[in-house]
């Protein structure tokens, strides 16, 4: 049996298998073209959907948006009472640096990085 393969750049190839493997490929093709087909059938538009339902709530309300907006105030307030070296080295803790990564960018040890981290925590939660 005679298999062809057509590739994407436009070649053509043919390649000659046995019976058992040609029905093989033939019913996987087969069924790849019957799962594409599925897929493009079961596209939905949102012309035809109902707007109602989780999928399109947003669970956020005025209300929590109010004090989420009150929280975030209150946290750079605390962050402005910390020195800028304390604020910065937290705020780069906080976007995933690890310790060993900061006491690099900064030039300094990891014990005073840690040391630094650690006051800026406390004077944070003592603020907060």
């Amino acid at each position: 049996m005679i298999i062809n393969y057509h590739f994407n750049n436009g070649e053509n190839s043919e390649v000659e298998v046995s019976e058992e493997l040609g029905a093989v490929i033939l019913e996987s093709r087969k069924k790849e073209d019957n799962m594409e087909r599925n897929r493009r059938r079961r596209c939905y538009s949102l012309n035809c959907m109902d707007f109602d339902g989780e999928d399109f709530a947003d669970e956020r309300t005025p209300e929590t948006l109010f004090f989420e907006q009150i929280d975030n105030e209150h946290i750079l307030e605390t962050l402005d009472k910390l020195s800028e070296t304390q604020r910065r080295r937290l705020l780069m803790l906080a976007s995933g640096m690890s310790l060993h990564d900061i006491a690099r960018a900064e030039g300094t040890s990891f014990y005073a990085i840690h040391v630094s981290i650690e006051a800026a925590r406390k004077k944070f939660i003592k603020n907060y």
